[in-house]
């Protein structure tokens, strides 16, 4: 009964949900801990009603489990899944703002499945893993075209109801053996959507690059400015940066982590941990994160708090600079 009165905060792309995929918006109570109010508005994209609550809910639960961490100084066991080992950490150090681990953290790498603990640790690292993947997309210019005439991807690009934009979709696996795909929309010239998904299956990592795409055009039509307040030189450099991307790969060595996760990561990787970050043993949300990698969006302002961070020391901090801030969101 938890969504009886949730249509007064829900605004969805299509009430009916005739078989398409729908984009959701809405939050199901307002998240404040100590005077501070956090985020707490989710999205979801599905064909399906019931599986876009529960995904709205459990993006709730996620900004809930980050919230009341807010600047904890208890302590939280984490289990590292290379060392095998059990580590001790404040929980603050895995909710919003500065930390000495990975810098800075965001909702990065922070997940909760209802039935299915497996999929959300997988989730989570995904999570991690792709804004991990976009630092060497967007500031080394890494990563493989993919062919949007493709008859498969053509068909996905159509049934999220995106063929009247210019799409540029791009595929890149430094570090890790999921896929992580990335998408961005164009419309005249200027940046109208953004989407990036990591999955163990490409086609799952396609088919949610381009649903996040969808969600962020749509959320951008509820709003009175756009996400995406770029002035015009801004627009055409971005739109020149895209345009003339040139495949770029890299070789790198991995490490198996786990069978059952079906994964193997870079050996730049030193440690990869796990930990709920719920109190609540039904609900649990998972956090995910690592020394060598940032936790959260690769923007330059979250970046100049990570320097400290393996992964923006490889890239290099002039990369950084002279190059137009990352718009994947």
């Amino acid at each position: 009964m938890i969504f009886r009165n949730f249509s007064d905060y829900l605004n969805t792309s299509n009430q009916f949900f005739l078989g398409i995929p729908t984009v959701n918006v809405g939050s199901v109570s307002v998240i404040q801990m100590n005077s501070i109010e956090f985020p707490s508005v989710s999205s979801s994209c599905s064909i399906m009603q019931k599986e876009a609550f529960l995904k709205l809910y459990s993006e709730y639960l996620e900004r809930s489990a980050l919230a009341s961490n807010y600047q904890s100084t208890e302590n939280i066991k984490c289990f590292d899944l290379l060392s095998r080992r059990i580590n001790i950490l404040e929980r603050g150090h895995l909710s919003y703002g500065k930390n000495f681990i990975t810098g800075y953290c965001d909702t990065t790498g922070t997940s909760s499945n209802p039935f299915s603990s497996s999929n959300s640790v997988k989730k989570a690292i995904a999570e991690l893993i792709e804004k991990n993947e976009l630092i060497f997309f967007w500031y080394l210019n890494l990563g493989e075209k993919i062919d949007i005439n493709d008859s498969k991807v053509k068909s996905l690009i159509g049934e999220n109801l995106l063929a009247n934009y210019e799409i540029f979709l791009f595929k890149i696996g430094i570090l890790s053996s999921w896929f992580t795909v990335i998408g961005i929309l164009f419309k005249d010239g200027q940046v109208v959507s953004t989407g990036i998904c990591c999955n163990e299956n490409y086609k799952c990592a396609l088919e949610g690059a381009i649903q996040e795409m969808k969600i962020l055009r749509v959320l951008n039509s509820y709003k009175l400015y756009s996400n995406f307040p770029l002035t015009q030189e801004e627009q055409n450099i971005i739109y020149k940066k895209i345009c003339h991307f040139e495949n770029k790969i890299i070789s790198s060595k991995l490490k198996k982590v786990s069978s059952d996760l079906n994964l193997s990561i870079n050996e730049m990787i030193s440690d990869l941990n796990i930990a709920i970050l719920s109190r609540n043993k039904f609900t649990a949300v998972v956090s995910v994160y690592s020394s060598s990698l940032i936790k959260c969006l690769p923007i330059k302002e979250n970046l100049m708090k990570c320097v400290e961070v393996d992964i923006v020391k490889k890239i290099g901090i002039n990369s950084i600079i002279n190059t137009p801030d990352c718009i994947v969101l």
